[in-house]
């Protein structure tokens, strides 16, 4: 695990995305940080990020990200900004055919909105 750099900018925009983890353990894994940023940051944190990670540093932090942090609509946008192959999102519930959101929403919105962002990619 390799921490953040140690400066201010990282620190304050750390703080703020951290709101229900203990800021310490996000400034530890740089790919916690940039998943938090590629999930909750805006614009302004990404500038920052940018700053001091690399293209590589942002692929590794969504190839290695744990099921269920990123969003449907994160995950498939930032592929396709990094350059990276469209592949399923890891799993967090299989018994729901891959996709929590399906569940939630019912089953059909979801498979026509993933159609449609499929399409638009």
């Amino acid at each position: 695990m390799v921490a953040c750099p140690d400066n201010t900018e990282i620190q304050k925009t750390a703080t703020a995305m951290a709101w229900c983890w203990p800021v310490k353990d996000v400034l530890a894994d740089k790919n916690f940080y940039l998943r938090l940023v590629i999930q909750y940051g805006g614009l302004e944190y990404l500038k920052i990020a940018q700053k001091y990670f690399t293209k590589d540093d942002f692929v590794e932090a969504i190839e290695t990200a744990p099921s269920g942090f990123f969003y449907s609509t994160t995950w498939y946008s930032w592929r396709k900004k990094l350059g990276l192959p469209l592949k399923k999102m890891p799993v967090r519930f299989p018994q729901f055919d891959n996709d929590i959101e399906d569940w939630w929403r019912g089953g059909e919105f979801a498979k026509k909105t993933k159609q449609r962002d499929r399409e638009n990619f």
